[in-house]
């Protein structure tokens, strides 16, 4: 788990530094940096708040709404995510395209999840 949050947390600020939308001085820009401050700081219920009111201001903002998903991914809640990343997707973002891939197919490998061997009160694996 801690590989793939790592890899999220490059990504997503690697993407994000060469955003436009940093210079710009509007509401939902500011609303949108600060919560890329808060992933920063592993604050990500904050990042989702911030986020969340930046789409609220800005319905179509897919680098909001793909930074909201991997806030999600990163607390765990993939449902949450992969919806973000679809509707990112689906507004033209290419990152999310590859997220939706990556962790929201049934087949996907950020979707495996891991097993446990049952054993029996013996302590012999079944």
């Amino acid at each position: 788990m801690m590989k793939m949050k790592l890899y999220i947390l490059s990504f997503f600020l690697g993407s994000i530094g060469t955003s436009t939308l940093l210079g710009q001085s509007d509401q939902y820009s500011t609303l949108y940096n600060k919560g890329v401050e808060k992933i920063g700081k592993k604050e990500y219920r904050e990042a989702i708040v911030l986020f969340d009111n930046a789409i609220q201001l800005k319905p179509d903002y897919k680098e909001a709404i793909m930074a909201r998903g991997q806030s999600f991914l990163m607390l765990e809640e993939r449902d949450k995510a992969c919806a973000d990343f679809a509707t990112s997707a689906k507004l033209g973002w290419a990152p999310a395209k590859e997220y939706v891939q990556k962790y929201c197919a049934l087949d996907a490998p950020g979707r495996k999840l891991k097993t446990k061997k049952a054993t029996d009160v013996s302590g012999q694996t079944k």
